[in-house]
């Protein structure tokens, strides 16, 4: 799962430039690396996120308490800038 973050960096990266160079109208289209640097964020995302859900949280569940899994939840949220549940 750490390995992923690293390379979630690095893809995220790799399709950020494209997209900047098309906001900044430094290009008009997204060329087939663009589309295969994007494909290769999504995908990796998309397995990491699976594997968060179906791997690494159940698995903390049972082996965390409460606040530890509260303090890990505060974290990733902080991380994406988004608002933590209430209780």
């Amino acid at each position: 799962m750490q390995h992923d973050h690293a390379c979630m960096a690095d893809d995220w990266a790799a399709a950020r430039l494209p997209l900047q160079a098309l906001m900044e109208g430094r290009q008009a289209a997204f060329s087939e690396a663009d589309g295969a640097a994007f494909d290769r964020f999504v995908g990796r995302y998309d397995r990491h996120i699976r594997d968060e859900e179906t791997v690494a949280y159940p698995a903390a569940q049972t082996l965390l308490a409460a606040p530890a899994l509260e303090a890990m939840g505060s974290e990733m949220a902080a991380r994406r800038k988004a608002p933590t549940p209430a209780r």
